[in-house]
This record gives structure tokens, C-alpha cells and sequence, in this order.
């Protein structure tokens, strides 16, 4: 892109030497990147805080308050407060100026504004991915010093900064030529400005350098991530690993041949229970991981707090059934729960349905002996049953559900659930861990 000289200084008289000129920058993003830098430190610590904060809970917004975080703070608020801090004439010429000067600040902080917008990329791609665990980003970090150095190669051929007017070929400095005259360093005829240019190249090869460096730890970080993964893993401490491991296969396969004291499996335990119940493990868990963790479910190898801590989550369950109703109306009373990722199916829990209670009525309707699949339940296809209400007045609805985890399905089939008259239950074989949840919906009835 060329800047002719004498479309931005009309007045210099082309008879005199060249003068030394002032340099003139974009103010706008001067002052952009001097407000973004404090702006984005402070937008990554809240976002990392709140994923840590809250990353132990199964609140689905949170990745969403993250990302908007993220958003306003990396995108939206310098930009906001850039243009504000300028003055009024200069906002009415910033279209323009970005259209016809855009590269008019100093390569530094080119490189910082360059930067900048690929790390916020890279930032808003992956965030999703960083509140769910790791595994995604890993892989990228070989690609995106690849890709950054590959940035600062092309953009050292290319990047121009404000200066002195300079030949607009070789854009070596000509303060003190008088026009027309030869460049002293390339030799190309200068017959006048339109030949010179004060936007001249960045004659700088510590960027060049520094991207081929950059592409160069790409390439062996990408192969090293790749081909000997191992090696990288490895030289982490235990600790670290054991926080990365329930969203890192890699990281698990790692802690896997190391030997870990009890203390350090019960931390391992915990961080995979944690991440369970936070509900950040779509996409992220493999077999491996949870069929370790099941396995220890189903030889005591987990104690019944932490059990209960893990499914808490896959328990939660409710009456779908209208809230108003009219008498003589048949409606569907259904017994239904919300989704939920196990990272093995052997954890899913599953659930004896001990009937609707209706009112004061004390007869448990379509009590079942045989389990239901927690499938069954989000699907819509629990149990159920039609209610036809005969008088108006408010109608509370009950129901039982016996959650059970037990890894022979098969026997508990076999044998089943033995309801007692008084609503207590009894199994042939105790599973592993069982939970009675009771629930409740409230139906108005009018004529």
C-alpha cells in the first residue's frame, strides 16, 4: 500500500531539501492500546475466577456469563472508551482515517494491536472449550504459535510506520535531498513526492527473526503434542495433573503411570466427582476415565458421601402435568427429569417409581416394581398415568422415586423392588447406593 508524501504535506516546497516532518499517529489506536492492555488483564482474572469459582457447580449460565464477560471485556468496553477519550473533531474523521491510515502508529504497537485481536480469537473460540476442560485447547497451542509466527513473518514484508518521508521503493530516509534526485541506496529516480512515501517500511529484522522463532516452537510443540505427548506430561507435577486429569485424557493416561498414594487417588476421586457434578464433561471424558472412576464406585472404592455428591445431579426429577385445570378434563400426570452426561453408562442411576398419590387419597397409583431407565425419563416416556378431576379445588399430586446405582442390572431386574402397604421399600439384593427422592405438583381445579 503506498502513502505519497504530498497528498498528506501539500505545502512543503519541492525546490527546498527535504525538512524533517512531525510525525502524526492514529490517536485512536494510541489510545486503544493503551486502555486494552489494563482492560484485557482485568477481563482474563474475572473470567478464570469465575470459572473457578463456580466450577464445581452444575450451573449451566456459566459458560455464557464467561463468554459475555469476555466479549464486553476484550472486544466491546476499549473500544467504547477509545473513542470516547477522543476529541470531538477527531471522532467526526475516524472513518475516514481507518480507511486511509491504517497503519499510522508505531510498529510496536502495531505488533501489540496485532496481537491483540488473534489472541482475543483465540480467547473467544476456545472459552467455551476452557470451562469444560482442556483437552481442546491442548492441541491448539502448536497451531496458534505456528500461526502467530507465520503473522509476524508476512507482516514484517509488509508492516509500514509512521516517519520521515522515505523512497517509496527501499523506504530509505531522504531529509536533506533536494527533488529530483537518485535514492542514495536503491538508485530509483525520484522526479518528485509522489515517488516518496511517510508511511516507509519497517526497515526492523528482530520481527522477522521473532516469527521464524515462533513458527519454529510451533512446529515442535505441535509434533511433541502429537507424536511424543508423553514427554510433556510427564515432566508435570502430580498435583497439576490430578487437576487437569477429570477434562485431559492425556493428562489422566499420564497420572495413570505414575503411582499415586491414597491421599493422591482420593484427590483424583474428588476432582472427577467435582467435574460430574459441575456438569462440564461433554466432549471432554473418555472411557477410560469414567470406567476407572466406575470401577471404584462398584468396589467400595468411593464412600457414600461422594456418591452422593456425584449423582445428586441425575436425581432431580418432577410431575409434567398442568398447573389449571377443569373438572371432567383428562389430563396426563408424567413423571419426567432433565438430561445429564455420565462419562459411563454403569453411573447412570436408575429408578423405582413408587405410584401417584392423589390428594388424600393414600393409593399409589401405577406403582411399578421394575426399574425405570433414567432414559425413559428425560425422553418423556416415564411413568404415567390420566387423572380426571371431579370436584374444583387445589389438588397436590405425589410421587416416589427410589434411585438406585447397582452394576448387575440383571439381577436387580430379576428380583426386583418389594413395596411394603406403607410405602417402604425392600430390595432382594442392595445396590450400591439408593437415594428416595419425593415430589410434589400443585393442580388448581375450577368448574
Amino acid at each position: 500500500m503506498k502513502y505519497r508524501a504530498d497528498k498528506i504535506y501539500p505545502d512543503l516546497d519541492p525546490s527546498e531539501p527535504i525538512p524533517e516532518i512531525e510525525v502524526r499517529y492514529d490517536a485512536f489506536k494510541r489510545e486503544f492500546m493503551r486502555l486494552a492492555i489494563p482492560i484485557v488483564i482485568l477481563t482474563i482474572v474475572s473470567v478464570i475466577v469465575l470459572v473457578v469459582v463456580f466450577s464445581t457447580r452444575n450451573l449451566s449460565f456459566v459458560p455464557m456469563v464467561a463468554m459475555t464477560l469476555a466479549v464486553l471485556g476484550l472486544l466491546v468496553l476499549p473500544q467504547v472508551l477509545a473513542f470516547a477519550r477522543m476529541p470531538k473533531d477527531d471522532r467526526n474523521r475516524l472513518i475516514y482515517q481507518n480507511k486511509t491510515d491504517p497503519w499510522g502508529i508505531p510498529v510496536r504497537q502495531q505488533v501489540l494491536y496485532q496481537s491483540y485481536y488473534f489472541g482475543m480469537i483465540m480467547v473467544l473460540v476456545n472459552l467455551p472449550s476452557l470451562t469444560g476442560g482442556f483437552s481442546a485447547f491442548e492441541y491448539l497451542i502448536g497451531f496458534y504459535l505456528i500461526i502467530g509466527g507465520v503473522c509476524f513473518v508476512v507482516m514484517t514484508r509488509f508492516m509500514r510506520q509512521p516517519g520521515q518521508i522515505s523512497c517509496e521503493k527501499c523506504s530509505y530516509p531522504l531529509v536533506g535531498l533536494t527533488l529530483p534526485c537518485e535514492c542514495p541506496e536503491c538508485g530509483i529516480a525520484l522526479r518528485d513526492l509522489s515517488y516518496t512515501t511517510d508511511r516507509p517500511r519497517v526497515r526492523d529484522s528482530r520481527y522477522l527473526f521473532a516469527g521464524i522463532i515462533l513458527t519454529l516452537v510451533g512446529v515442535v510443540v505441535s509434533y511433541t503434542m502429537i507424536k511424543h505427548k508423553g514427554l510433556i506430561y510427564n515432566a508435570i507435577p502430580k498435583g497439576t495433573l490430578i487437576t487437569l486429569a477429570p477434562n485431559s485424557t492425556d493428562a489422566f493416561e499420564a497420572l495413570e503411570r505414575k503411582t499415586l498414594t491414597p491421599a493422591e487417588e482420593d484427590r483424583l476421586k474428588d476432582a472427577m466427582i467435582d467435574t460430574i457434578a459441575s456438569g462440564n464433561t461433554d466432549g471432554f471424558w473418555t472411557h477410560c476415565q469414567g470406567s476407572w472412576l466406575a470401577q471404584r464406585a462398584f468396589n467400595d472404592g468411593l464412600t457414600q458421601a461422594q456418591l452422593d455428591r456425584m449423582l445428586d445431579p441425575f436425581t432431580q426429577a418432577w410431575i409434567d402435568a398442568p398447573g389449571r385445570v377443569r373438572v371432567g378434563t383428562p389430563i396426563i400426570l408424567r413423571v419426567g427429569a432433565p438430561e445429564g452426561y455420565n462419562p459411563d453408562h454403569r453411573l447412570d442411576p436408575d429408578a423405582y417409581f413408587g405410584g401417584f398419590v392423589i390428594a388424600d387419597d393414600p393409593t399409589a397409583h401405577e406403582r411399578q416394581s421394575t426399574r425405570q431407565s433414567r432414559d425413559r425419563l428425560v425422553e418423556g416416556s416415564g411413568p404415567s398415568m390420566v387423572w380426571i378431576p371431579d370436584s374444583p379445588g387445589v389438588v397436590i399430586v405425589r410421587a416416589r422415586l427410589v434411585w438406585v446405582l447397582d452394576p448387575n442390572i440383571t439381577k436387580l431386574d430379576q428380583f426386583g423392588l418389594s413395596w411394603n402397604p406403607d410405602g417402604t421399600h425392600s430390595f432382594e439384593n442392595p445396590p450400591v447406593w439408593e437415594r428416595i427422592v419425593e415430589i410434589e405438583h400443585t393442580i388448581e381445579v375450577v368448574d
